[in-house]
Protein backbone atom coordinates (compact mmCIF):
# COMPACT_ATOMS: atom_id res chain seq x y z
CA UNK A 1 0.00 0.00 0.00
CA UNK A 2 2.79 2.42 0.80
CA UNK A 3 4.08 2.70 -2.80
CA UNK A 4 0.49 3.30 -3.92
CA UNK A 5 0.00 6.15 -1.44
CA UNK A 6 3.43 7.52 -2.31
CA UNK A 7 2.37 7.78 -5.97
CA UNK A 8 -0.85 9.56 -5.00
CA UNK A 9 1.04 12.02 -2.82
CA UNK A 10 3.56 12.70 -5.58
CA UNK A 11 0.79 13.29 -8.12
CA UNK A 12 -1.06 15.64 -5.75
CA UNK A 13 2.13 17.56 -5.01
CA UNK A 14 2.92 17.93 -8.73
CA UNK A 15 -0.60 19.15 -9.44
CA UNK A 16 -0.49 21.68 -6.63
CA UNK A 17 2.93 22.88 -7.75
CA UNK A 18 1.69 23.39 -11.31
CA UNK A 19 -1.32 25.31 -10.05
CA UNK A 20 0.80 27.47 -7.79
CA UNK A 21 3.23 28.23 -10.64
CA UNK A 22 0.35 29.20 -12.91
CA UNK A 23 -1.16 31.43 -10.25
CA UNK A 24 2.25 32.99 -9.63
CA UNK A 25 2.72 33.72 -13.33
CA UNK A 26 -0.72 35.27 -13.59
CA UNK A 27 -0.20 37.53 -10.59
CA UNK A 28 3.36 38.68 -11.38
CA UNK A 29 3.43 38.75 -15.19
CA UNK A 30 4.22 41.16 -16.68
CA UNK A 31 6.42 43.26 -14.43
CA UNK A 32 8.52 44.95 -17.14
CA UNK A 33 8.12 46.15 -20.77
CA UNK A 34 7.12 43.71 -23.51
CA UNK A 35 8.74 43.83 -26.94
CA UNK A 36 7.00 42.92 -30.20
CA UNK A 37 9.42 42.23 -33.03
CA UNK A 38 8.04 43.08 -36.48
CA UNK A 39 9.90 41.44 -39.39
CA UNK A 40 9.09 44.26 -41.81
CA UNK A 41 9.71 47.99 -42.10
CA UNK A 42 7.85 50.69 -40.20
CA UNK A 43 4.70 51.67 -42.03
CA UNK A 44 4.02 48.22 -43.47
CA UNK A 45 0.60 46.69 -42.79
CA UNK A 46 2.23 44.25 -40.32
CA UNK A 47 3.79 47.18 -38.47
CA UNK A 48 0.46 49.01 -38.36
CA UNK A 49 -1.27 45.98 -36.85
CA UNK A 50 1.48 45.46 -34.27
CA UNK A 51 1.26 49.08 -33.12
CA UNK A 52 -2.52 49.02 -32.79
CA UNK A 53 -2.47 45.79 -30.80
CA UNK A 54 0.60 46.82 -28.80
CA UNK A 55 -1.07 50.02 -27.62
CA UNK A 56 -4.12 48.13 -26.39
CA UNK A 57 -2.11 45.35 -24.74
CA UNK A 58 -0.02 47.98 -22.96
CA UNK A 59 -3.14 49.54 -21.44
CA UNK A 60 -4.51 46.17 -20.38
CA UNK A 61 -1.33 44.81 -18.81
CA UNK A 62 -0.13 48.18 -17.54
CA UNK A 63 3.33 47.82 -19.03
CA UNK A 64 4.96 49.53 -22.02
CA UNK A 65 4.87 47.55 -25.27
CA UNK A 66 7.80 48.37 -27.54
CA UNK A 67 7.67 47.74 -31.28
CA UNK A 68 11.05 46.76 -32.76
CA UNK A 69 11.36 46.47 -36.55
CA UNK A 70 13.83 43.84 -37.78
CA UNK A 71 13.24 43.64 -41.54
CA UNK A 72 15.18 41.56 -44.01
CA UNK A 73 15.48 38.12 -45.62
CA UNK A 74 11.70 37.59 -45.83
CA UNK A 75 11.36 37.52 -42.05
CA UNK A 76 14.18 35.04 -41.44
CA UNK A 77 16.31 37.57 -39.56
CA UNK A 78 13.52 38.42 -37.12
CA UNK A 79 12.49 34.77 -36.70
CA UNK A 80 16.02 33.64 -35.85
CA UNK A 81 16.33 36.49 -33.37
CA UNK A 82 13.06 35.76 -31.59
CA UNK A 83 13.59 32.01 -31.32
CA UNK A 84 16.85 32.65 -29.43
CA UNK A 85 15.24 34.88 -26.79
CA UNK A 86 14.22 33.75 -23.31
CA UNK A 87 10.76 32.14 -23.28
CA UNK A 88 9.57 34.47 -20.54
CA UNK A 89 6.80 36.28 -22.40
CA UNK A 90 8.70 39.53 -22.81
CA UNK A 91 9.72 39.05 -26.44
CA UNK A 92 6.94 38.44 -28.95
CA UNK A 93 6.85 38.42 -32.72
CA UNK A 94 4.35 39.40 -35.33
CA UNK A 95 4.55 36.51 -37.76
CA UNK A 96 2.84 35.73 -41.05
CA UNK A 97 1.71 32.88 -43.26
CA UNK A 98 4.73 33.55 -45.46
CA UNK A 99 7.21 33.33 -42.60
CA UNK A 100 5.64 30.27 -40.99
CA UNK A 101 4.32 28.28 -43.96
CA UNK A 102 6.14 29.42 -47.12
CA UNK A 103 9.71 30.17 -46.06
CA UNK A 104 10.60 26.60 -44.99
CA UNK A 105 9.74 25.39 -48.51
CA UNK A 106 11.35 28.33 -50.28
CA UNK A 107 14.65 28.96 -48.52
CA UNK A 108 17.45 26.49 -47.93
CA UNK A 109 18.82 28.76 -45.23
CA UNK A 110 15.77 28.66 -42.94
CA UNK A 111 17.15 27.57 -39.59
CA UNK A 112 13.94 27.75 -37.61
CA UNK A 113 11.09 25.29 -37.30
CA UNK A 114 7.81 27.24 -37.41
CA UNK A 115 6.13 24.76 -35.07
CA UNK A 116 8.89 23.56 -32.73
CA UNK A 117 10.77 26.85 -32.22
CA UNK A 118 7.82 29.09 -31.38
CA UNK A 119 4.84 29.31 -29.05
CA UNK A 120 1.71 30.29 -30.94
CA UNK A 121 -0.44 32.97 -29.31
CA UNK A 122 -3.09 33.77 -31.89
CA UNK A 123 -3.68 34.00 -35.62
CA UNK A 124 -4.85 37.58 -35.33
CA UNK A 125 -6.19 38.58 -38.74
CA UNK A 126 -6.63 37.20 -42.22
CA UNK A 127 -5.49 39.44 -45.04
CA UNK A 128 -6.92 39.44 -48.55
CA UNK A 129 -4.53 39.83 -51.43
CA UNK A 130 -5.89 42.07 -54.18
CA UNK A 131 -5.10 42.29 -57.88
CA UNK A 132 -4.66 45.96 -58.81
CA UNK A 133 -4.29 47.74 -62.17
CA UNK A 134 -3.88 51.35 -63.31
CA UNK A 135 -7.04 53.40 -63.70
CA UNK A 136 -6.53 53.48 -67.48
CA UNK A 137 -5.97 49.72 -67.81
CA UNK A 138 -7.96 47.89 -70.47
CA UNK A 139 -8.69 45.15 -67.94
CA UNK A 140 -11.98 45.50 -66.08
CA UNK A 141 -12.19 42.04 -64.50
CA UNK A 142 -9.94 39.17 -63.47
CA UNK A 143 -11.50 37.23 -66.33
CA UNK A 144 -10.21 39.85 -68.77
CA UNK A 145 -6.68 39.28 -67.48
CA UNK A 146 -6.93 35.50 -67.74
CA UNK A 147 -8.41 35.62 -71.25
CA UNK A 148 -5.71 37.99 -72.50
CA UNK A 149 -2.94 35.93 -70.88
CA UNK A 150 -4.19 32.75 -72.57
CA UNK A 151 -4.26 34.42 -75.99
CA UNK A 152 -1.00 36.32 -75.50
CA UNK A 153 1.44 34.13 -73.54
CA UNK A 154 4.18 35.97 -71.63
CA UNK A 155 2.96 39.41 -72.71
CA UNK A 156 1.74 40.43 -69.25
CA UNK A 157 3.68 40.99 -66.04
CA UNK A 158 2.80 41.41 -62.38
CA UNK A 159 4.69 43.06 -59.56
CA UNK A 160 5.04 41.80 -55.99
CA UNK A 161 6.82 42.86 -52.82
CA UNK A 162 9.61 40.35 -53.39
CA UNK A 163 10.46 36.78 -54.31
CA UNK A 164 8.73 34.36 -51.96
CA UNK A 165 6.35 36.96 -50.55
CA UNK A 166 2.68 36.07 -50.18
CA UNK A 167 2.07 38.41 -53.12
CA UNK A 168 4.50 36.48 -55.31
CA UNK A 169 2.81 33.24 -54.31
CA UNK A 170 -0.59 34.81 -55.09
CA UNK A 171 0.54 35.55 -58.62
CA UNK A 172 1.97 32.09 -59.18
CA UNK A 173 -1.20 30.54 -57.76
CA UNK A 174 -3.24 32.29 -60.47
CA UNK A 175 -0.76 31.14 -63.14
CA UNK A 176 -1.01 27.57 -61.88
CA UNK A 177 -4.79 27.58 -61.46
CA UNK A 178 -5.50 28.97 -64.92
CA UNK A 179 -2.60 27.46 -66.86
CA UNK A 180 -1.22 30.85 -67.88
CA UNK A 181 2.13 32.60 -67.61
CA UNK A 182 2.20 36.15 -66.35
CA UNK A 183 5.80 37.19 -65.72
CA UNK A 184 6.76 37.95 -62.11
CA UNK A 185 8.72 41.15 -61.39
CA UNK A 186 9.78 41.51 -57.72
CA UNK A 187 10.14 44.89 -55.99
CA UNK A 188 11.27 46.03 -52.56
CA UNK A 189 7.95 46.75 -50.93
CA UNK A 190 4.47 48.01 -51.76
CA UNK A 191 5.46 51.59 -52.54
CA UNK A 192 7.99 50.43 -55.13
CA UNK A 193 5.35 48.13 -56.62
CA UNK A 194 2.87 50.97 -57.01
CA UNK A 195 5.47 53.27 -58.57
CA UNK A 196 6.30 50.52 -61.07
CA UNK A 197 2.62 50.07 -61.93
CA UNK A 198 2.02 53.79 -62.40
CA UNK A 199 5.18 54.04 -64.47
CA UNK A 200 4.08 51.28 -66.79
CA UNK A 201 6.81 48.81 -65.81
CA UNK A 202 4.26 46.08 -65.05
CA UNK A 203 0.71 45.31 -66.15
CA UNK A 204 -0.66 44.73 -62.67
CA UNK A 205 0.41 44.20 -59.06
CA UNK A 206 -0.65 42.08 -56.11
CA UNK A 207 -0.90 43.94 -52.81
CA UNK A 208 -2.51 43.30 -49.41
CA UNK A 209 -6.03 44.69 -49.17
CA UNK A 210 -4.81 47.29 -46.68
CA UNK A 211 -2.55 48.80 -49.34
CA UNK A 212 -5.06 48.29 -52.16
CA UNK A 213 -7.63 50.37 -50.30
CA UNK A 214 -5.14 53.19 -49.84
CA UNK A 215 -4.19 53.16 -53.53
CA UNK A 216 -7.79 53.06 -54.72
CA UNK A 217 -9.03 55.76 -52.34
CA UNK A 218 -6.18 58.00 -53.48
CA UNK A 219 -7.33 57.54 -57.07
CA UNK A 220 -4.10 55.86 -58.11
CA UNK A 221 -5.43 52.47 -59.16
CA UNK A 222 -8.37 50.06 -59.40
CA UNK A 223 -8.94 46.78 -57.58
CA UNK A 224 -9.93 44.06 -60.06
CA UNK A 225 -10.58 41.30 -57.59
CA UNK A 226 -10.03 39.96 -54.10
CA UNK A 227 -8.30 36.64 -53.57
CA UNK A 228 -10.57 35.52 -50.73
CA UNK A 229 -13.56 33.22 -50.40
CA UNK A 230 -15.76 36.18 -49.45
CA UNK A 231 -15.95 39.86 -50.36
CA UNK A 232 -14.21 42.34 -48.10
CA UNK A 233 -16.56 44.55 -46.04
CA UNK A 234 -14.33 47.56 -46.68
CA UNK A 235 -15.04 47.34 -50.45
CA UNK A 236 -18.24 45.30 -50.79
CA UNK A 237 -18.57 46.30 -54.44
CA UNK A 238 -15.38 44.47 -55.45
CA UNK A 239 -16.01 40.79 -56.34
CA UNK A 240 -13.80 37.87 -55.39
CA UNK A 241 -11.81 35.96 -58.00
CA UNK A 242 -14.22 33.03 -57.61
CA UNK A 243 -17.22 35.23 -58.38
CA UNK A 244 -15.43 36.09 -61.61
CA UNK A 245 -15.02 32.48 -62.64
CA UNK A 246 -11.58 31.76 -61.17
CA UNK A 247 -11.39 29.09 -58.44
CA UNK A 248 -8.78 30.80 -56.32
CA UNK A 249 -8.00 31.64 -52.68
CA UNK A 250 -4.78 33.45 -51.82
CA UNK A 251 -5.71 34.69 -48.34
CA UNK A 252 -2.82 35.10 -45.97
CA UNK A 253 -2.72 35.85 -42.26
CA UNK A 254 -0.80 37.75 -39.58
CA UNK A 255 -0.42 36.40 -36.06
CA UNK A 256 1.54 36.66 -32.84
CA UNK A 257 4.02 34.16 -31.43
CA UNK A 258 6.76 33.88 -28.81
CA UNK A 259 9.84 31.69 -28.38
CA UNK A 260 9.15 28.02 -27.66
CA UNK A 261 8.67 27.06 -24.03
CA UNK A 262 6.64 29.97 -22.66
CA UNK A 263 4.74 29.04 -19.51
CA UNK A 264 1.12 28.14 -20.28
CA UNK A 265 -0.20 30.68 -17.78
CA UNK A 266 1.76 33.46 -19.50
CA UNK A 267 0.50 32.23 -22.88
CA UNK A 268 -3.04 32.56 -21.58
CA UNK A 269 -2.43 36.11 -20.33
CA UNK A 270 -0.96 37.16 -23.67
CA UNK A 271 -3.57 35.39 -25.75
CA UNK A 272 -6.42 37.00 -23.84
CA UNK A 273 -4.84 40.47 -23.99
CA UNK A 274 -4.24 40.26 -27.75
CA UNK A 275 -7.70 38.82 -28.35
CA UNK A 276 -9.28 41.67 -26.36
CA UNK A 277 -7.23 44.17 -28.35
CA UNK A 278 -8.44 42.64 -31.62
CA UNK A 279 -12.08 42.66 -30.55
CA UNK A 280 -11.88 46.23 -29.22
CA UNK A 281 -10.30 47.43 -32.48
CA UNK A 282 -12.34 45.24 -34.84
CA UNK A 283 -14.17 48.08 -36.61
CA UNK A 284 -10.95 50.04 -37.08
CA UNK A 285 -9.04 47.02 -38.39
CA UNK A 286 -11.78 45.90 -40.77
CA UNK A 287 -12.09 49.41 -42.17
CA UNK A 288 -8.40 49.04 -43.04
CA UNK A 289 -9.03 45.78 -44.90
CA UNK A 290 -8.14 43.23 -42.20
CA UNK A 291 -10.53 40.46 -41.16
CA UNK A 292 -10.25 39.76 -37.43
CA UNK A 293 -9.94 36.06 -36.58
CA UNK A 294 -8.40 36.00 -33.06
CA UNK A 295 -7.84 32.24 -33.12
CA UNK A 296 -6.74 30.05 -30.25
CA UNK A 297 -3.05 29.05 -30.04
CA UNK A 298 -4.03 25.51 -31.05
CA UNK A 299 -5.89 26.74 -34.13
CA UNK A 300 -2.83 28.77 -35.12
CA UNK A 301 -0.65 25.65 -34.85
CA UNK A 302 -3.07 23.73 -37.06
CA UNK A 303 -3.14 26.54 -39.63
CA UNK A 304 0.67 26.62 -39.84
CA UNK A 305 0.83 22.86 -40.34
CA UNK A 306 -1.85 23.01 -43.05
CA UNK A 307 0.00 25.86 -44.76
CA UNK A 308 3.23 23.89 -44.86
CA UNK A 309 1.38 21.11 -46.67
CA UNK A 310 -0.43 23.52 -48.99
CA UNK A 311 2.45 25.60 -50.35
CA UNK A 312 5.19 22.97 -50.72
CA UNK A 313 3.62 21.27 -53.81
CA UNK A 314 3.08 24.62 -55.57
CA UNK A 315 6.66 25.74 -54.96
CA UNK A 316 7.91 22.40 -56.23
CA UNK A 317 5.76 22.71 -59.34
CA UNK A 318 7.04 26.19 -60.22
CA UNK A 319 10.62 25.13 -59.44
CA UNK A 320 11.06 27.38 -56.42
CA UNK A 321 11.28 24.70 -53.74
CA UNK A 322 14.26 25.59 -51.55
CA UNK A 323 15.83 27.51 -54.43
CA UNK A 324 16.51 30.66 -52.43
Amino acid sequence: MYPFFRKIATALFSGCLALSQAAYAQTTYPDKPIKIVVPYTAGASTDTLARIIGESVSKQLKQPVIIENKPGAAGIIASNYVKQQKPDGYTLMLTTDGIASVNPSLYKSVSYDPVQDFTSLTMAVSVSNALVVRNDSEFKTVGDVVDYAKKNPEKLSYGSAGVGSSLHIAGELLNDTEGIHILHVPYKGGAAEMNALLGGEVSMIYVPMVSALNFQSAGKARILGIGSKQRNPAVPEVPTFKEQGVDYDSDTWYGFAAPAGVDSAVVQVLHQAIKTALVDNKSRLEAMGFTVTASSPEEMDDTISAGLERWKPLLQKIDLYQKM
